[in-house]
């Protein structure tokens, strides 16, 4: 039984070892050879990010880049934003906020979405960002390093990644939706740091531009403000070097719409007209 039990550990350790070891060698093909989806395509002068809402609601343009992805919080659209800036020292970062994204994903300030985001942008963070996850969930960061899609291509972001509901211009979820107020559980604890990550990345980049969006949801669609999202979002106006476009009053026809809440395939075209001719009004581009 003792010589059993010995192979048995010096079996774990082995298996152990070779997992670790082809972890740090993932992290080190990530780190020497820079491999992330963020870097400037040529002539792009604006990367679009956010959660579901501008990542079905905007196109790619000749100036524009759509980067944002389902479900994402603040406090990682801040590390991507900083990867992107760090690549492409002269972009313009457009970042889209709502009440969505300014909360924990889960309402749990412990989640995060872990481990979906997570595993995307841990080899990005810094080592204040390692220690604000592990503290607040430590078995769940733990349980990322032995998920069986650790080492995988990052998740796909983008308009050009979308579902075919997005496409559909009729889709009968709009039309059959009644109208509702959508309530949350909101945790100022969450909120904070998510508008904190934001308004450091902009302060630690006097000489880029910012935009804050936030794009319209149809009709149907009744969101309760709360007050620490309005106070967010008039911190963020004072700051000097960020543009707000709020959208939330224009209201596209009911064929521009997915869901209640989110642009279909027609929408995302006219949304992106609208957003283009006010960043020429703005001079932050010349062309489409």
């Amino acid at each position: 039984m003792k010589v059993f039990l010995i192979k048995l550990l010096k079996q774990i350790a082995i298996i152990l070892t070779i997992y670790i070891g082809t972890i740090l060698l993932w992290f080190f093909i990530v780190k020497v050879f820079d491999i992330n989806p963020y870097k400037l395509v040529k002539n792009k002068k604006i990367f679009i990010l956010g959660n579901s809402h501008p990542q079905f609601g905007i196109a790619d343009t000749l100036n524009i880049v759509n980067n944002a992805m389902a479900g994402e919080t603040l406090f990682y659209e801040a590390i991507k934003a900083r990867k992107i800036l760090e690549n492409n020292p002269d972009a313009t970062i457009c970042i889209d906020i709502d009440p969505e994204n300014l909360k924990a994903a889960f309402i749990n300030l412990a989640d995060y979405r872990l481990p979906q985001s997570y595993r995307n942008y841990l080899y990005f963070m810094n080592s204040d960002e390692q220690k604000f996850i592990v503290y607040h969930n430590p078995l769940k960061a733990m349980r990322v390093f032995f998920s069986p899609n650790f080492i995988a291509p990052f998740r796909k972001v983008g308009s050009s990644y979308i579902s075919e509901k997005f496409l559909d211009i009729n889709h009968p979820q709009v039309e059959e939706a009644p109208k509702f107020s959508y309530k949350r559980v909101w945790e100022p604890e969450v909120e904070i740091q998510n508008f904190l990550a934001i308004e450091n990345l902009i302060k630690d980049h006097p000489h880029n531009r910012f935009i804050i969006t936030h794009l319209p949801k149809s009709k149907y669609w009744h969101f309760d403000f709360n007050d620490n999202y309005k106070h967010c979002m008039m911190l963020l106006e004072q700051l000097p070097n960020t543009v707000i476009l709020d959208y939330t009053r224009v209201i596209f026809p009911d064929d521009h719409y997915a869901d209640p809440e989110h642009l279909n395939y027609i929408g995302k075209y006219d949304m992106t007209n609208l957003l283009v001719n006010d960043l020429k009004k703005r001079n932050l581009i010349t062309t489409n």
